[in-house]
């Protein structure tokens, strides 16, 4: 069921923007029973939350004797530990519309691994 849109929906930049995303919540409304809503399926006015993680890696070598080498490796996902919220909640006639409930990544990561060659 598509929703109506009474008015142009604007994104909530102010510091309660995950729990009201969009800046007036009134601005969709459920359409009577039996009738299409004239809102786009897409808006490209509003979209989800900014997504940035970053992956590192890291190693090094080292020569013990001729044949002999040691290695080292640390591996981090989401190394800056960034958040990366999830999409609002879009069911018009639930209370909870507009609300982020989740983040779609998780916490950092980290992985550390020596090998021995010889």
């Amino acid at each position: 069921m598509k929703a109506i849109a009474i008015r142009a929906p604007r994104r909530n930049h102010g510091s309660d923007w995950m729990d009201n995303y969009f800046a007036d919540n009134t601005v969709f409304q459920r359409p009577d029973d039996f009738t299409l809503g004239d809102a786009p399926r897409a808006l490209g006015s509003v979209r989800s939350p900014w997504s940035f993680t970053t992956n590192l890696s890291l190693g090094r070598q080292f020569s013990l004797r001729e044949e002999m080498k040691l290695e080292f490796r640390i591996e981090a996902k989401n190394a800056f530990n960034h958040p990366v919220f999830g999409t609002s909640n879009t069911s018009v006639d639930d209370q909870n519309f507009g609300k982020i409930f989740y983040t779609s990544v998780g916490p950092r990561e980290v992985q550390l691994a020596l090998k021995f060659s010889f």
